[in-house]
């Protein structure tokens, strides 16, 4: 099974339950480093403040390292967010509700590494 097919659904499925998100995607992005794809989530915190531009860089960062810390609890390794997290006011849907995936990259917002890892788009 590819990243994109199963992967992205599953880590979606334990980010929502934490209930600090509105909304997210995860992609998987190319890493020359260790010549693999890793996974990106965009997120869609549920306070907006979060994302806006006076927004602190200390309070993104807590609010990444509390994903961080709720994924490497509830997932397996593979699927730590190696690529990064970016936090964005919203995830491009289609007219019927799915995730515009194919969007994700070209989104803007701030970018945040959790691991020393990085990936190139």
């Amino acid at each position: 099974m590819s990243f994109r097919q199963g992967k992205s659904l599953s880590w979606l499925a334990y980010a929502d339950a934490d209930l600090l998100l509105q909304d997210a995607g995860v992609i998987s992005i190319y890493s020359s480093e260790e010549a693999t794809e890793l996974p990106r989530a965009y997120i869609v915190p549920v306070d907006a403040s979060l994302v806006a531009p006076t927004a602190s860089m200390a309070d993104q960062r807590r609010f990444v390292e509390e994903v961080k810390r709720h994924t490497e609890t509830h997932l397996a390794k593979y699927k730590y967010l190696r690529g990064g997290v970016v936090l964005v006011p919203a995830i491009p849907t289609s007219p019927s509700g799915k995730r515009l995936r194919k969007l994700l990259k070209g989104l803007k917002g701030t970018e945040i590494q959790l691991y020393g890892v990085q990936a190139k788009l």
